[in-house]
């Protein structure tokens, strides 16, 4: 089933220049009476064109609708599915006209192209449901408590309720700062994540963690807030920026790194390393199981944080703007590919071919000199999973056992590798 939708004032000239006995119809309360049941339909198609660019945006949304993936995450506080599909923007529309929440804050990255989100905001409109846009200045260094207040101050200015919801269009560090206003404001309310990057598709969306910054560090306050849906919008990733596309696979190659062998040799197998609906599926499908299992992380799922804990350590000291999250993440896990190969619980040459595929996308497998080493193992300090054992300061460190296959060992801070050695291969630095 399609929807077929144009704006109202077009189908009101459409039908005043006809007999149809609609001309006497309130269409707009016809419109909103009507809106949910059309929102049930599998895909919405803009009608506002000729009939020849209409009919080939139907032919499009069947063609994608046999690709379009969805996922269910059973977190035991709270179960979702997560869309993913060319038609993320609609889905997402979709849902919200069905389920008519009193109040939608959409939080979307000023970066963003307009065309990508301002086709939702007026359906939501259309549909009568009560809509205010906060645009944000998306970066790592604006996410603190400074933006966050400023979402709060929109939240509450805006009359929200406690069945109000927060839609969070955008990538990675939106998505960290609306969820963790909307699990704070007025003691939690519901959020959506629309993700538009790769890395907030396969990683920061999913899952439920919510996170600002800290001078000590990233990521040093948060909470856990399941999100009621996640649609990844595949149609953004097509202006999404060459090195935010590397940034994402460095998640996609993490998981499949650490749980699964056949998608990470699936993955060594690509000619181009171009992101399908299957290759999301599979990344979000590994991170659900996992939190399904452990949702708080209080075990298993630290297993995710493979290439992170030195990662962010990477990105907190590196120069503002010098490296993006995934890149970090990227250099992190060669750090712990070496310590897995030195303590012989991972094959030198399973190492190497990860290093392989991170080189292959391009990510960074060597430190820049950008970076100030010598302040790295000061940071490791102001991890927020640090944990003391009599005299020794350390943390649970996430090791690779070979291709599909991790684990945590505590480690002291001190024996932890902050960059590569022998896994670079032959190649070194080159």
């Amino acid at each position: 089933v399609l929807w077929l939708h144009a704006p109202l004032f077009e189908l009101k000239g459409r039908i005043e220049a006809s007999s149809r006995p609609l001309r006497k119809t309130n269409l707009s309360e016809l419109f909103s009476r009507r809106c949910r049941s059309y929102a049930q339909a599998d895909a919405l198609i803009d009608a506002q064109d000729s009939v020849e660019h209409v009919v080939s945006r139907i032919t499009h949304a069947l063609e994608r609708l046999n690709t379009a993936r969805r996922i269910r995450v059973q977190a035991p506080s709270k179960a979702y599915d997560v869309y993913v599909g060319h038609d993320g923007f609609a889905h997402a529309t979709a849902w919200l006209i069905q389920n008519a929440p009193p109040h939608i804050t959409m939080v979307v990255d000023d970066k963003l192209p307009e065309a990508l989100y301002v086709r939702m905001e007026r359906l939501l409109r259309a549909a009568h449901l009560d809509v205010s846009v906060m645009m944000i200045d998306v970066s790592e260094a604006n996410k603190g408590l400074q933006l966050v207040e400023r979402l709060w101050d929109h939240i509450l200015a805006k009359g929200s309720d406690r069945n109000s919801l927060v839609v969070a269009v955008g990538g990675g560090v939106t998505g960290d700062v609306a969820g963790f206003a909307a699990s704070t404001a007025m003691r939690g309310i519901q959020v959506v994540h629309v993700a538009t990057t790769l890395l907030s598709m396969v990683d920061s969306s999913v899952g439920g963690k919510t996170a600002i910054n800290r001078s000590q560090g990233k990521n040093l306050v948060g909470t856990f807030h399941q999100p009621s849906l996640v649609c990844c919008a595949m149609e953004a990733l097509d202006s999404l920026p060459v090195a935010e596309m590397r940034s994402g696979w460095a998640e996609v190659i993490k998981v499949a790194a650490t749980h699964d062998a056949a998608f990470f040799q699936s993955l060594e197998a690509l000619p181009r390393l171009e992101p399908t609906e299957a290759d999301i599926a599979a990344a979000v499908d590994i991170k659900a199981t996992v939190v399904a299992q452990d949702e708080r992380e209080s075990g298993y799922r630290k297993v995710l944080n493979f290439g992170h804990t030195v990662g962010h350590v990477i990105e907190h000291c590196a120069p503002k703007g010098a490296l993006r999250h995934g890149e970090a993440v990227a250099l992190g896990m060669v750090a712990a590919l070496q310590l897995s190969v030195d303590q012989g619980v991972c094959p030198v040459q399973d190492a190497r071919r990860i290093v392989e595929v991170l080189r292959r996308v391009p990510l960074p497998v060597v430190l820049p000199d950008s970076v100030p080493f010598e302040q790295l193992r000061e940071a490791l300090v102001h991890d927020k999973k640090l944990q003391r054992r009599g005299d020794e300061s350390g943390i649970h460190f996430v090791r690779c056992l070979g291709l599909g296959r991790a684990d945590l060992r505590w480690q002291a801070l001190e024996t932890i590798p902050l960059q590569g050695g022998s896994v670079l291969g032959p190649q070194g630095e080159g």
